[in-house]
């Protein structure tokens, strides 16, 4: 999956829903990073896609913060 990224748009208990999508590559199964500025929040699974976005579940094991609409995923984080 190449590098891409998006923003939150919606939360909802355990699942968010992202601004990327099947055009950008996203498959349900992918893994996608979630951040604010430069504070790590976690890691959620695809579990819906749609062309232009996508929604996914939150990885409890990887949860390090609230996430809210406006923050953003990324495909892959740089090191």
């Amino acid at each position: 999956m190449p590098p891409a990224g998006g923003i939150v748009t919606a939360v909802a208990d355990d699942s968010i829903e992202v601004t990327l999508g099947g055009d950008d590559g996203v498959q349900m199964g992918h893994f996608l990073e979630v951040y604010r500025d430069d504070q790590y929040l976690g890691r959620v699974q695809v579990i819906s896609v749609k062309p232009d976005r996508s929604v996914g579940r939150v990885i409890r094991e990887f949860k390090r913060g609230d996430i809210q609409p406006g923050d953003r995923v990324a495909t892959r984080l740089r090191a």
